[in-house]
């Protein structure tokens, strides 16, 4: 699955945030991380091979999980380039179409150690 902005139905002025199946089935859709349930009692179904797991976040947003063995990609891989993979994101909303975004690696989930996610300065 994948953290990206799209335009949901390509008429709003502004692109969603949203989770997206890299693998999708025919009910799979974009779902905006503003619409995203809080939940310990189910999880949230993307399609038949990707699910995640979204809980409140101390600091005012959401984290969300990929049900394993998925995890979320910040950017895809290419022919020339990894992409890079995280097993959780840290979404907190700043203003209006803008938001803070911060990841966790395997290694840093007993830490509890969140890197701040900068595409400009990672792409480079």
């Amino acid at each position: 699955m994948i953290l990206a902005f799209v335009h949901r139905t390509g008429t709003e002025p502004y692109p969603d945030l949203c989770v997206i199946a890299s693998r999708p089935d025919a009910f799979s859709v974009p779902v905006s991380v503003d619409s995203l349930p809080r939940t310990n009692c189910a999880i949230c179904r993307l399609s038949n091979y990707e699910s995640i797991l979204v809980d409140d976040d101390p600091n005012g947003g959401i984290i969300i999980r990929g049900v394993l063995p998925h995890k979320i990609e910040l950017t895809p891989t290419q022919t020339d380039t990894p992409g890079r993979k995280v097993n959780r994101v840290r979404v907190v909303k700043q203003a209006e179409h803008d938001y803070s975004v911060h990841y966790m690696q395997d290694k840093d989930v007993e830490a509890g150690i969140w890197t701040e996610w900068n595409p400009a300065k990672e792409q480079r």
